[in-house]
């Protein structure tokens, strides 16, 4: 008995996201853990957050959004205020959910309010910055879901690192490691991404599953208002177990292949924390409560290598990001990969992964769901990659 509960301790430590404290970190020890998998960071934010969802309320609540209304397995799009929408998350159950995903929120109607910024001890400036202002991903999509709201199961494109504040609210993950056999284990497709010019060339593409791993809630899942204990350690281990696939209180559809299943990692994310996800990690997202978060990514000399060879192998160039010397400045990596980027065949001629994205999926490749439009032709740029965490 002993040697068994051993077992299942080790399982469960190894199948658990660590969760740690940055100020006990510096960045080699960060790097060390995103090596390994996902990682969830209290204490990582430069400044505290706790007033930005009113300050962002208070810029934009009148503008105009659409948003997801999701019942069962069929979704719309509706329009609302932003105001409104909140109001609406309150009413949100796992049967009829609703879900905002607007990437120009910020930028469009409060200019003024930054993301939420990463300590600048732990992370190295964003390489992304120095890429061409059409060529850069948005540098914030603010998320906001009802009770029993979820993303789709995706895996980022670019191949960066993606971040995810929490607001307010918790969150639940579910990861799937990258794996050679993970992507046709939950039937993908490719989701292109950041386009520019009037050819509609696409620089990236994200990979999406029509899998859902929160499909099914059980009867005796906690509601929303059963998480609100005022005993912290209950209400975490209440949301321990919604994430954990073993308990069965929320579980994946029935036609997701078991070998997919026992490879879930899932993972709490609470109101204040940083989650991390390292290039190439599956992950579909589950909100127990109403919750607004922040998502970004970055590029730095930790993922170069990832984002530089996704971009040349999705934009059919056969050269190799280990061709670009690491020991260039940043601008200049960018730089030479941007002249090799010249070589790009013209829309309608690449060939390679390019050749086979899905059509007409383009947009959101973050999460394969379409981008919260804050008012008429806000997000005419639908190439701008996010995804709904």
């Amino acid at each position: 008995m002993r040697a068994f509960l051993l077992l299942l301790c080790t399982r469960a430590a190894l199948c658990a996201v660590p969760r740690l404290d940055a100020r006990a970190l510096d960045r080699a020890a960060l790097l060390a853990h995103l090596r390994t998998g996902p990682v969830v960071l209290t204490h990582a934010l430069a400044d505290s957050a706790e007033s930005w969802a009113d300050n962002l309320l208070s810029a934009a609540g009148e503008a105009r959004v659409e948003y997801q209304m999701r019942k069962g397995k069929r979704s719309e799009v509706r329009e609302a205020r932003l105001g409104e929408f909140c109001e609406l998350t309150y009413e949100s159950s796992h049967s009829e959910s609703v879900l905002l995903f607007a990437e120009s929120l910020l930028q469009d109607y409060a200019p003024q309010l930054e993301p939420p910024a990463l300590r600048s001890d732990l992370f190295e400036p964003d390489w992304f910055k120095l890429f061409p202002p059409e060529l850069r991903p948005s540098p914030s999509c603010v998320i906001i879901g009802g009770e029993g709201a979820r993303s789709t199961l995706h895996a980022d494109p670019f191949e960066w690192v993606g971040t995810n504040v929490c607001v307010e609210g918790r969150k639940l993950w579910r990861f799937l490691p990258p794996a050679p056999d993970v992507k046709d284990l939950l039937c993908s497709y490719r989701l292109p991404s950041v386009a520019w010019g009037s050819k509609g060339k696409s620089l990236s593409a994200g990979w999406q599953s029509d899998f859902d791993l929160w499909a099914r809630r059980r009867g005796d899942a906690p509601r929303a208002r059963a998480l609100n204990t005022g005993d912290p350690d209950a209400s975490s281990e209440l949301l321990a177990s919604m994430a954990d696939v073993s308990t069965g209180l929320l579980q994946p559809g029935t036609s997701l292949p078991a070998d997919a299943v026992r490879r879930l990692v899932p993972c709490v994310q609470h109101a204040g924390d940083v989650v991390l996800i390292p290039p190439g990690w599956w992950h579909q997202t589950y909100y127990p409560e109403p919750s607004i978060c922040s998502a970004g990514q970055y590029l730095d000399a930790h993922c170069r290598q990832s984002v530089f060879q996704h971009i040349l192998d999705w934009t059919g160039n056969d050269s190799r990001a280990d061709a670009i010397d690491e020991k260039l400045t940043p601008q200049e990596q960018v730089d030479a990969l941007l002249l090799l980027l010249a070589r790009i065949p013209a829309s309608g001629e690449r060939t390679g992964p390019a050749a086979q994205a899905q059509p007409g999926r383009g947009g959101a490749a973050r999460a394969g769901l379409k981008p919260g439009r804050v008012g008429a032709g806000a997000l005419r740029r639908d190439a701008r990659p996010r995804r709904a965490r």
